[in-house]
């Protein structure tokens, strides 16, 4: 499945150095049209992820909080968005 191989590249460039713009690209250019909607909201908790890494808080908080408007019942949805709020 397309969301499968897109999570586990996005995964992969978090833990890559030097590869998170690549990772965001990759979240970026991604049509989510054909997406249900907990899928969604894990392309945005991830790209939540990147930002973060980037140093880009404020943007990462609207990814975060877009992953959970999108899909409430995201676990690591919440963590994510929790753990950036504990910082």
């Amino acid at each position: 499945e397309a969301f499968v191989k897109i999570r586990e590249q996005a995964k992969a460039y978090l833990e890559m150095k030097g590869e998170l713009i690549s990772g965001l690209n990759l979240i970026n250019n991604t049509n989510l049209d054909y997406f249900p909607l907990k899928n969604k909201a894990e392309i945005f908790r991830l790209k939540g992820d990147f930002l973060l890494k980037l140093n880009d808080c404020e943007n990462a908080n609207v990814a975060y909080s877009n992953a959970i408007g999108l899909f409430k019942q995201l676990p690591k949805g919440w963590i994510s968005w929790g753990n950036y709020c504990d910082m």
